[in-house]
């Protein structure tokens, strides 16, 4: 039999957050600083192809900011709202990727839940 685990979400290599995979929206759901410290974010993001994207100021804000992303190997670069570190790919899921850099960011495809 096999593991739960793996069965459950097969991970896929860092290569695959493409713009392709990215395009569309996504929900920055929570940031996990280690040692059971949990940060909830419920921040909206819209990934375009062309490398451009727009995020929520905050998760109770009804506008949208402009903003932009590079991915170059397996280092992503989100502007302007992760300007202060290097964000690392840790894990590419379907419909989930994990950024790491100064904790570990979870986004999830789709709008927030309210």
């Amino acid at each position: 039999p096999v593991p739960a685990t793996e069965r459950a979400g097969q991970a896929v290599p860092a290569s695959a957050l493409t713009p392709e995979y990215l395009e569309g929206t996504w929900c920055f759901a929570f940031t996990d600083l280690g040692k059971g410290n949990r940060e909830e974010q419920g921040i909206e993001y819209v990934f375009n192809a062309d490398g451009t994207l727009t995020y929520q100021r905050n998760p109770t804000s009804e506008e949208m900011d402009p903003g932009s992303y590079e991915i170059d190997g397996g280092m992503v670069d989100l502007r302007p709202m992760f300007m202060v570190f290097d964000l690392r790919i840790d894990s590419v899921e379907d419909d989930e990727f994990v950024l790491k850099g100064m904790g570990r960011h979870y986004f999830i495809r789709g709008v927030c839940p309210e």
